[in-house]
């Protein structure tokens, strides 16, 4: 081959190293809805990746075998036309320094096209994968009987030799594209400050498997509960002031959870408690809250009581309070849950009992020792041994407190006064 062929030959295969990288980042990040919803339209493209969403793990694979056999390629032709360095501006009379300069270039040359470009290009424009699509299902078609082999072995290997469940698999390899393009599309629109908000609740969602139930409970000191005798009547004015949708119900004290009560159980006009007494399943602090969301739509169940290692009532938890660690807290104004932040001065603010005292800490500079208390209600109720009056004045450390309001079992609102 002339140099002129081989430059040549070098420029297609570093397309063709473009397109198959890009090709792979734009199938894994696609959006699905929209293929389905042009495949309904009848749109070539639609069709075309609806078949190809059935069977993602082969048109990956084909990708990066395209990918792999065109990088082989390219090293071929990058060697024969740097096997010679009269192409240099400063001539090496060394060969292991020409050799070294050589594979340095070659290598960067690979990276821009391999990783850097597929991921500028592809991931922020979705319409190429449609466009290039007729091409794709082309290079699928052609390297899609020895590529089936090959997936089959792979996967043979990791279920009958190292006992991993293709389920199982499958949803791994997902969760870690989706971690992986996640970071890249985070990077690429870091500079769009709309988007702060929901890149927030993807973290949220991405951790949640890290996420203890410990971290979203309502802690024993919080808890709204009421003994087993007590009467329908009084149930009911409860929730009015409560205003709660869901009470627990105890029978000798709050270590003795039997159940709960929903509101619109009332309007079955029940004649005592337990005719409307809801069943509770008990769960450890240490447990998933991804287990726990699982746990409860197989159980049917939004509450769930939360028992410590000595088998105490460590809080309670709903689905509500996992849904909150994933989107926040909503701030209704027309709600009694709205969380109040509110700076007075450097020194003074008032906030919301509810808020937890990580978050304070991390806000505000505060230094609250949240192994202590998961939120500044529990915290003071800790301290203070019982539910402080209102108006009343606590002095804990270098914080002076001042009760502002006050909810049957919680503190609502507080103001804060840094002291020293």
């Amino acid at each position: 081959m002339t140099q002129r062929e081989t430059i040549l030959g070098i420029i297609i295969i570093l397309l063709c190293i473009l397109f198959f990288a890009g090709m792979e980042i734009a199938f894994v990040t696609a959006n699905k809805l929209n293929i389905e919803l042009k495949k309904k339209q009848g749109k070539s493209s639609g069709l075309i990746l609806s078949r190809f969403t059935e069977r993602p793990s082969n048109v990956v694979a084909t990708m990066m075998a395209c990918l792999t056999l065109s990088l082989i390629i390219y090293g071929l032709l990058v060697h024969q036309l740097l096997r010679t360095a009269v192409w240099m501006p400063i001539h090496l009379n060394n060969e292991y320094l020409t050799s070294a300069f050589n594979f340095i270039i070659a290598f960067l040359v690979a990276i821009l096209f391999g990783r850097l470009l597929p991921r500028t290009v592809f991931s922020r424009n979705d319409k190429l994968l449609y466009f290039f699509s007729p091409l794709l299902q082309l290079f699928v078609s052609i390297f899609s009987p020895i590529i089936t082999i090959f997936v089959g072995i792979a996967k043979g290997i990791l279920i009958y030799l190292f006992n991993v469940n293709g389920e199982r698999l499958q949803s791994s390899i997902s969760k870690a594209k989706i971690d992986q393009f996640y970071r890249i599309g985070k990077k690429l629109n870091e500079d769009k400050p709309q988007s702060d908000g929901n890149a927030r609740m993807f973290e949220n969602a991405l951790s949640l498997t890290k996420t203890s139930v410990r971290q979203c409970l309502v802690p024993r000191t919080e808890v709204i509960a009421l003994p087993l005798t007590t009467s329908i009547n009084e149930l009911h004015e409860k929730f009015l002031s409560a205003n709660l949708s869901k009470i627990v119900i105890f029978g000798k004290d709050i270590d003795d959870i039997v159940g709960y009560v929903h509101q619109l159980d009332l309007f079955k006009r029940p004649t005592q408690l337990k005719d409307i007494l809801l069943p509770v399943f008990t769960v450890p602090q240490s447990m998933s809250a991804l287990d726990l969301m699982s746990k409860f739509s197989l159980e049917r169940k939004s509450l769930a009581w939360v028992v410590d290692e000595f088998g105490g009532t460590a809080g309670i938890v709903t689905k509500e309070d996992i849904l909150t660690e994933i989107f926040g807290d909503i701030h209704d104004t027309n709600s009694s849950n709205y969380l109040v932040e509110k700076k007075l001065s450097d020194r003074e603010f008032i906030f919301s009992g509810r808020i937890e005292l990580d978050y304070l800490n991390s806000t505000y500079d505060l230094d609250f020792p949240a192994a202590k208390a998961e939120t500044l209600s529990g915290y003071i109720i800790n301290h203070n041994k019982q539910i402080p009056k209102l108006n009343q004045r606590i002095i804990i450390d270098d914080y002076e407190f001042e009760i502002l309001s006050i909810l049957d079992t919680r503190i609502d609102k507080v103001q804060l006064k840094v002291l020293g």
